[in-house]
């Protein structure tokens, strides 16, 4: 058994632990017990932040929304013409799966995990909303700026590299082929009314 330690956050040391915890073995894999051993913490501190292990979710999955939207637009900064942020994100996502890190969408994997949650399917759809509306503007600004053609929709657009992505991370959750990924920027550029077959 762990030692335990008292932090000054248990309220970090608890979201920290469920992070990895309900990523890498999912949420209703993760008991309370197993987050509060593996945090050091006491139910007492766990209660006082967290009244039900709902609203660790709902804290877990804001914080991986977070970090998630601020990597892509990390990458879309570097990357403003929209064929080349593609191509740097499937390369992003080949090497976490190379490394064993590619666990799935944290989105998509919560709201499978906790179907009946009605609490935590609305949090996990205004989460959605917000990746949604980050990737349309992205599409919009490319298309204000001629490198997506002008007849692409960017709201249809959006809509298909969403879908993209959670059918292709789902595939290779399901097979471990690589090929489902190669085949996203395939898919990503079509989107955007790039055909490559």
């Amino acid at each position: 058994m762990k030692k335990r330690r008292y932090s000054k956050s248990a309220y970090e040391d608890i979201l920290t632990t469920a992070d990895d915890l309900f990523y890498n073995k999912g949420y209703s894999a993760s008991s309370l017990a197993e987050i509060l051993a593996s945090s050091g913490s006491h139910k007492a501190s766990f209660y006082l932040h967290f009244p039900t292990k709902s609203d660790l979710a709902k804290a877990y999955i804001r914080r991986r929304t977070d970090q998630f939207l601020e990597s892509m637009q990390v990458l879309m900064d570097k990357n403003p013409d929209y064929r080349k942020f593609v191509k740097a994100w499937v390369r992003a996502l080949k090497e976490q799966a190379i490394a064993q890190e590619l666990q799935g969408c944290s989105l998509g994997n919560l709201r499978t995990q906790a179907l009946m949650d009605e609490e935590l399917a609305e949090e996990i759809k205004i989460l959605t909303e917000r990746w949604l509306e980050a990737v349309r503007h992205f599409i919009k600004r490319n298309i204000q700026e001629g490198t997506i053609p002008k007849s692409i929709d960017s709201e249809i657009a959006a809509k298909r590299f969403l879908i993209s992505f959670e059918g292709t991370v789902q595939m290779f959750q399901l097979t471990g082929d690589l090929w489902y990924l190669e085949r996203l920027e395939t898919e990503w550029l079509a989107s955007a009314g790039f055909d490559k077959n």
